[in-house]
C-alpha cells in the first residue's frame, strides 16, 4: 500500500482530523453517511 501511496496511484481522501473527545460525533457521521472520506481520530493532543 505505501508503493501505491508513493507512486500517486492511492490518494486516500482524509474528511477531517479530530480529537479523541470528539469520537462519538465522528462516529455518528459515519453511521448518518454525512462523511465523504476517512476521519482520522487524533489519540494525544
Amino acid at each position: 500500500m505505501i508503493k501505491r501511496v508513493e507512486k500517486g496511484t492511492l490518494d486516500p481522501k482524509i474528511n477531517e482530523v479530530l480529537p479523541l473527545e470528539e469520537f462519538p460525533a465522528a462516529l455518528n457521521s459515519l453511521k448518518g453517511r454525512q462523511v465523504r472520506g476517512k476521519i482520522i481520530i487524533r489519540m494525544q493532543s
